[in-house]
């Protein structure tokens, strides 16, 4: 009986070095792109880690799905989309779909966060805004290359719009007085202004002149693009009922109700 016992004992032994030995298998690895720091949205905080409510909603959904993050960071709109169509980058984490970017990425169709943008202007400039788009033919625009301003704004060839490659670009211009008004998120650009030490050189004009549904972009050259795509929609729904989601909106300054961004 003792021999018995010594077996068994024996064979347990055998059995955990053996699922010691065994290689741990890796999760399989999502190529994540953003753009420069977007807070609320995406940034680096002061130690270098990623925060924001898009990339943590994103590690959430990735996670329940069995993957892993690798993200990458790119200077501008454009690089990022490049990047995404080449397939060196799996997928957008904050995007919204347009014609031409549904050309290169299949989108979720369920949006995670919305995304509101205001006119920008210099301190001394006390424009009324009536929230209509015509009424801003008078002044010289600056907008950004590589992004959407809604089909209204991106369609208004009368309307006299001037390009920077960059937000910081963006606001140093408006300073300048190279153009009148920037359109841009306002909490990223109030954020920007301070860290710039210009906050009191800058105004944000109510109402916004749209609001984006922001959504993730899976790149067409993922091998199962589709299945990527559809998982998400699926857990991005599941995710927005839950009290995970709406703490996320809390803590990063957005309603609950409607994930519209409304300061802090």
């Amino acid at each position: 009986m003792a021999e018995r016992g010594r077996a068994w004992q024996l064979l347990v032994a055998l059995v955990m070095v053996v699922m010691v030995a065994l290689p741990v298998q890796a999760r399989p690895v999502l190529n994540v792109a953003i753009c420069d720091d977007f807070p609320p949205f995406y940034y680096r905080d002061e130690d270098g880690s990623l925060r924001g409510a898009s990339y943590e909603i994103a590690l959430e959904l990735a996670g329940r799905l069995g993957y892993d993050m690798r993200v990458s960071q790119f200077a501008t709109m454009r690089l990022m989309l490049a990047e995404l169509e080449s397939g060196r980058q799996d997928l957008a984490v904050n995007l919204t779909a347009t014609p031409e970017r549904q050309q290169l990425a299949l989108f979720t169709q369920t949006p995670h966060l919305i995304e509101s943008h205001h006119l920008i202007a210099r301190a001394d400039n006390r424009l009324e805004f009536d929230g209509q788009i015509g009424s801003l033919s008078r002044y010289r625009l600056g907008l950004i290359l590589g992004w959407t301003y809604g089909a209204a704004l991106d369609n208004a060839a009368y309307l006299d719009k001037s390009y920077a490659s960059s937000s910081v670009e963006q606001l140093k211009s408006l300073i300048a007085g190279r153009f009148d008004l920037a359109v841009n998120n306002p909490q990223f650009m109030l954020y920007l202004a301070h860290q710039l030490g210009i906050s009191k050189s800058i105004r944000v004009i109510e109402p916004a002149v749209f609001e984006l549904p922001v959504t993730m972009a899976v790149s067409r050259r993922y091998p199962r693009a589709e299945q990527l795509r559809n998982a998400l929609e699926a857990a991005i729904q599941q995710f927005r009922q839950e009290a995970g989601y709406q703490e996320i909106l809390q803590r990063y300054g957005f309603s609950v109700d409607s994930g519209l961004a409304d300061g802090g």
